[in-house]
């Protein structure tokens, strides 16, 4: 059965590719989302599998549809500075976002402290154009191969025009809630450098999406990247 006043249920499975143009001071990041939404994603087949019980609800999922995002974010090295033996940076963003997926603006920044700082333009999380970024500079521990370590917070906000998942789908009338048109991300955390590995941990706390959720979303982010 439908609960009428949670999201829809939906699975999606994609591709993502992008473009990067960077110095040492700016990155910018155009990045293009291909996927399918739908009984077609497996999202049920995988759910199932992991779980020991069938999860009910699947049968009401939204209907199979080929959706994209096209986005464009620019992150800017603000200002960097050290106090004894610790490094930090501050890293504000912003960009846009539009296709079937979704169609938002976003502004934010993140603050980073700790010992041989890469210099990368932030940590990644599970949001559009937010993939690992790598060494803008020859000097990066991710060359040096030299143990690092940072500490982290950051913030993001979103004003939301369209979400799919939400929304529901964009070419026939499926199931969907009265979504909230602000949505703000805060997460913190901490990264590890080392031989040119790369592991971050960024827990996130995402506000309420739509009306009548309950409470803010707590999610985590797990990256783990190698420079060669």
């Amino acid at each position: 059965f439908v609960i009428p006043d949670d999201r829809p249920y939906a699975g999606f499975t994609s591709l993502a590719v992008a473009l990067n143009s960077f110095n040492q001071r700016q990155f910018d990041t155009l990045e293009l989302t291909l996927g399918i939404v739908g009984p077609n994603s497996q999202a049920e087949k995988l759910q199932n599998s992991i779980h020991s019980n069938d999860a009910d609800g699947w049968d009401n999922q939204l209907d199979n549809e080929l959706a994209f995002l096209l986005t464009w974010q620019r992150y800017v090295r603000a200002f960097k500075g050290k106090a004894g033996q610790l490094e930090f940076d501050f890293i504000p963003h912003g960009g846009v976002a539009a296709g079937t997926l979704a169609v938002f603006a976003n502004l934010g920044g993140e603050f980073r402290m700790g010992q041989r700082l890469t210099s990368g333009f932030g940590t990644p999380v599970a949001r559009p154009g937010a993939m690992m970024t790598g060494p803008s500079s020859l000097t990066d521990v991710r060359l040096t191969r030299e143990f690092g370590w940072y500490v982290f917070a950051a913030v993001d906000g979103r004003a939301v025009a369209r979400n799919l998942f939400l929304d529901g789908n964009t070419f026939t009338d499926s199931h969907s809630v009265a979504k909230n048109t602000l949505v703000a991300d805060l997460y913190g955390g901490v990264a590890l450098t080392w031989g040119g590995a790369y592991l971050s941990f960024a827990p996130v706390l995402r506000t309420q999406e739509f009306e009548d959720q309950d409470e803010a979303q707590l999610f985590a982010t797990l990256s783990l990247g190698v420079t060669f």
